[in-house]
């Protein structure tokens, strides 16, 4: 995932502060979305198509007076922020998280398990 090619377009594209992006320069996730929580210890919530995945600071303690979780959806061509509901269900945590996070950030898994083990029930009720 974090291989020379995908670092070097990381770096463009975190590079690019001009209004409308060119495809080469646009956020790469999960890339991004490790860089952006680990840089703002915030939880980012993505949706798209391909897949659900919550993303968790990996070397940050966890702040419950003081978090923030962000939504982002991905619609052909578009990242879209999304307003997300107060405890809303979340998707399952991107699977790098687990094997690189170190253990302060532990109490982030914690805190929103309870809205992970519900992310299931909430796709079945549509």
């Amino acid at each position: 995932m974090f291989g020379h090619e995908n670092v070097t377009r990381c770096e463009g594209s975190l590079l690019h502060f001009k209004s409308d992006a060119p495809e080469e320069k646009w956020m790469l996730l999960p890339e991004h979305g490790y860089l952006a929580v680990s840089k703002y210890s915030v939880a980012i919530v993505y949706f798209s198509m391909a897949g659900c995945h919550t993303f968790l600071p990996l070397k940050s303690a966890f702040n419950e007076n003081d978090y923030k979780v962000i939504g982002i959806g991905r619609v052909p061509n578009h990242f879209l922020k999304l307003n997300l509901e107060a405890n809303c269900p979340m998707p399952k945590i991107a699977t790098f998280w687990e094997k690189h996070h170190r253990e302060i950030a532990n109490e982030w898994k914690s805190y929103f398990m309870s809205r992970f083990d519900a992310f299931p029930l909430a796709s079945l009720q549509r």
